[in-house]
């Protein structure tokens, strides 16, 4: 059986009402074959919440991070492989050793953790010195040269942070830096909390209610000053909450560091995860990310850009299944329900909304133009112009109510046939049949 260690980088709760357990940033396992290193990572991924995996070898050391595996590729998620361990961990270790596996922490940590002197090859019997403090760490007593049994003389299940902490400004005195070049640890509850206020920040909810508000932000600029963030209603934050949005935090930035994960694909599982989070409903969460990702980039002055882009067919079948969804729920009860098609053109788009019976939900339908459709498209198109001079056309949005069918029909623009403008048509139906009963008849608008 593996034997495993949790290195403990923190408790949470320190300083607040709420005391959270400690977290685990790293764990420490030991494993006698790959197979049984492997299943360790692999349990340690499921749960999701350390970033690295430290595991002991009979010939190596292999560090695993705790965000990525696969059943496929056993490199999947595998950072390093250290061989020749006792070059660094036992009484056998050498300054070769010590050196290589520096070199790939300062690697994998972008920057150095403690740095080891320049001139540290030319210092006399240097590989005995290594070699003395790693027999320490195993428990040989350095004065008088007594061995430890073969068993762990040290119990490294939990190192508070602030311990941590204190031992790594001690080096940064030694260089002659620390709290004078702005090396002051943060504890962990108060950096979780800032993490968390990060995360609320970058979300499309925060950003939608920041270009209402702030006067420097929004148009050609991204400026955000305190004066702002005072405008900003934010929640009180539970312990949980600060929790998971820290998590999030965490997670984002693994992704984007070492994954090719889009830009818009991190931007939507924030959204996802701050809406849950905070319980925002559905209909805010649709208007803020489609304000912040279409509407908002027509400010930046350009004629060719997504919002005026012609719309896939994924998003024509996101807007009929919000106006389906909208119209449902308004006729929920009756048996009615409504029948969505689409039928789109390089010029036009029409959708039409047919009222039938029926007690479940009906697909929605996306067709492109051909044979009698194209003729009607035409039609349509002539109908949604309206002249103001020789010169000038305005295109408009035409609405036709024709028995238990309506006509919905626009210009192939993105920006007509999101999911926030299904909710503005849906409105618009519901008015309408509310206000009178139709014949034939269009309306304009």
């Amino acid at each position: 059986m593996a034997v495993a260690q949790k290195i403990v980088l923190g408790e949470r709760g320190t300083g607040l009402s709420d005391r959270l357990p400690p977290r685990p940033a790293v764990y420490v396992a030991e494993a006698k074959t790959t197979d049984e290193a492997r299943e360790i990572h692999r349990r340690l991924w499921n749960l999701g919440n350390a970033p690295f995996l430290v595991i002991l070898l009979p010939n190596e050391i292999r560090v695993y991070t705790g965000f990525d595996f696969s059943v496929e590729n056993e490199k999947k998620g595998l950072v390093k492989r250290i061989e020749k361990i006792d070059s660094v961990l036992s009484r056998r270790a050498t300054l070769a050793g010590l050196l290589h596996l520096t070199e790939i922490l300062e690697q994998r940590f972008n920057g150095s953790i403690f740095s080891l002197p320049p001139n540290i090859r030319e210092v006399t019997s240097i590989n005995e010195i290594v070699a003395l403090v790693a027999s320490t760490f195993k428990g040989d007593d350095p004065a008088s040269g007594q061995l430890h049994l073969d068993f762990e003389a040290y119990n490294f299940f939990y190192i508070p942070v602030e311990t941590l902490s204190s031992i790594y400004e001690q080096f940064l005195r030694e260089q002659g830096t620390g709290k004078e070049v702005g090396a002051v640890y943060t504890p962990e509850p108060v950096a979780d909390y800032l993490r968390a206020i990060s995360i609320l920040l970058n979300s499309s909810v925060i950003q939608y209610f920041l270009f209402f508000n702030s006067s420097s932000w929004g148009v050609g600029r991204s400026k955000l000053y305190a004066k702002d963030l005072r405008q900003i209603a934010l929640p009180e934050l539970s312990s949980e909450q600060v929790k998971e949005l820290a998590e999030l935090g965490k997670r984002l930035a693994y992704l984007e560091k070492f994954t090719d994960t889009p830009d818009d694909s991190l931007q939507h599982l924030l959204d996802n995860v701050v809406e849950y989070i905070l319980l925002i409903p559905k209909n805010i969460g649709i208007v803020a990310r489609e304000f912040i990702s279409i509407k908002l980039q027509l400010n930046k002055g350009k004629s060719v850009v997504p919002a005026t882009a012609s719309p896939s067919e994924e998003h024509l079948q996101n807007y009929g299944l919000y106006l389906r969804y909208e119209l449902d729920y308004f006729t929920e009860g009756s048996g009615l329900r409504h029948k969505i098609k689409l039928i789109y053109s390089s010029n036009l788009i029409v959708c039409s909304v047919e009222f039938v019976q029926s007690d479940a939900p009906i697909n929605v339908s996306i067709e492109k133009e051909q044979g009698d459709s194209s003729s009607f498209l035409t039609y349509i198109q002539e109908k949604t112009k309206q002249r103001f001079s020789q010169w000038v056309y305005v295109q408009r949005s035409l609405r036709i109510f024709e028995d238990s069918r309506v006509y919905i029909c626009k210009s192939p623009r993105l920006i007509d046939w999101t999911r926030t403008q299904a909710l503005n048509d849906s409105d618009d139906i519901i008015a309408e049949i509310l206000s009178a009963n139709r014949e034939l008849h269009e309306v304009v608008r």
